[in-house]
C-alpha cells in the first residue's frame, strides 16, 4: 500500500526483502514454523536485518541459512519478495 510495490527481483537498493518463516524438527519429527523476517537491501548482495538473538542490526549476504537444532539440518531462508518503496519527488530531496 501507500505506492510501495511487490517484485520477485532483482533487488535494488533500498528495496525490503521478506524471508520466509523459520523451521525448526520438534522431538516427534514435526517441522515447526516460526516467524518472517526482513531485511534493507544495502547493495547487490547485501542486506541489513536485525539480529533477533543479540538485539542488534547486522549485515549479511542476501541469502540466509540457517541451522536446524532439533535435526542438526541446515536450509535456506526463503525469500518470499522484495517489496521496492515509492519514489521521492527530486523538489523534495533537494
Amino acid at each position: 500500500e501507500k505506492g510501495w510495490k511487490s517484485h520477485k527481483g532483482p533487488p535494488k537498493r533500498g528495496d525490503v526483502v521478506v524471508y520466509g518463516p523459520t523451521q525448526k524438527t520438534q522431538p516427534d519429527g514435526k517441522k515447526l514454523l516460526g516467524h518472517m523476517h526482513i531485511g534493507i537491501v544495502i547493495d547487490e548482495d547485501t542486506v541489513m536485518s536485525n539480529s533477533s538473538k543479540k538485539r542488534i542490526p547486522r549485515v549479511h549476504a542476501e541469502e540466509v541459512w540457517l541451522t536446524d537444532k532439533g535435526n542438526n539440518e541446515s536450509y535456506k531462508r526463503g525469500i518470499v519478495e522484495y517489496l521496492r518503496p515509492p519514489e521521492i519527488p527530486a523538489a523534495l530531496v533537494g
